[in-house]
Parts: C-alpha cells; structure tokens; sequence
C-alpha cells in the first residue's frame, strides 16, 4: 500500500513539473530561424534567472539586451529590442510564435510550430473590415476612406494571451492621416481568435 502511496504521489508530481518545464524546454531548444541573435546559452541563462526570480537580462549576439519579460508553463514574453518583442503560447501540441516589430506602429506575425519546431503555418490576419465596429455610425465617405487607407497602411498587433488560449488583434493607427484616424477611435474593435 506504501508503494502505491508513493508512487502515486511520483506521478502526481511528475505531471505538475512537466509542463512548468515544458515552456522552458521548447526556449531552449528554438532553432536558429527562431530567434536568430540568441545562442543557446543566452536562453538557458534567461530560464535560470527567471526561475531563481531574478531579472533574466542577457546580451544578444550584438551586445543589445534581451530581457525576458516572463515564463509560465505555456507562455513567455520575450523583450528583443525596444522595437522588437517575441511571445510563445503552447496550446495542446501546437506552438504559436507571435514576433512583433514597432516603427512606430506595431506589426505581428504568428507562426505555428509543432513541439520539435516544424513550421504548420502563418496565421492569417483579419481583414480590415473585422475591426469596424457593427454598430459603429460612420457615414459613406469616413467607412470608405479608413478601409482604404487601412487596406494601404495594414499594421496590425497581435497578442497572445497568457490567461486564455486567444490571440488579440489590433488594427494600428499611427500611420493614418488625422481625419481617418479620428473616425477609427469611433469604431474600431480588437479581433479576438480561438487558439
């Protein structure tokens, strides 16, 4: 009865542990293409220091800082740059890599990998039209010129969440000129994807 006892409790705490590591082991291992300007040590030092919580600040291969933000059992937010950030969410057996750039409007692309790092696909952004609020009160002439200069201006932010299993995308308005930019704050929404 002992044995079953401890053995059960083995188990139990073999399952808690693994998908703690989980996150960590798939950093890790990220191949090249992935995060280019961090070798493997530059991970494995980031793991170690936001576990022992400490601040997981590296230099990249370019003497630039890398700070990694935070890591769960199946997220992590990676600061590359002041322009530059990189989240992963492990979401069953599929990875979703969230690279975003500034400058000055953010951009993302998502990229789904499978657990040994084969690319599965590019996540398809929403269309302009998504982000119009049904409801909004645009006349004629402000809907056509936002979806025509957010059709040329596309920037759009992705987050993944690291509560749920969603991706938010944000339709940027930096670059929109004063007017369009204006009736986007009438009617704009964020565009919220099951993972």
């Amino acid at each position: 009865m002992k044995r079953i006892l401890i053995f059960s409790v083995f188990v139990f705490a073999v399952a808690a542990v693994c998908p703690a590591q989980k996150m960590s082991e798939l950093f890790a291992s990220a191949p090249y293409d992935v995060l280019p300007l961090m070798t493997r040590n530059n991970r494995l030092d980031c793991i170690d220091f936001i576990e022992n919580n400490m601040e997981a600040r590296v230099k990249d291969k370019f003497d630039n800082d890398v700070v990694l933000e935070e890591m769960t059992a199946d997220y992590l937010r990676l600061v590359m740059s002041e322009v530059s950030s990189l989240e992963m969410k492990m979401v069953a057996d599929k990875l979703y890599v969230a690279e975003t750039c500034k400058g000055p409007g953010a951009d993302t692309q998502v990229k789904v990998y499978d657990t040994k790092w084969n690319l599965i696909s590019v996540m398809p952004r929403p269309e302009v039209e998504a982000f119009i609020r049904p409801d909004a009160e645009l006349g004629t002439d402000e809907r056509v010129s936002l979806i025509a200069e957010a059709r040329i201006l596309t920037l759009i932010k992705g987050s993944l969440s690291k509560a749920d299993n969603t991706l938010t995308w944000e339709l940027q308005t930096d670059e929109f000129t004063r007017e369009t930019k204006k009736a986007a704050e009438k009617c704009l929404q964020p565009v919220v994807v099951q993972l």
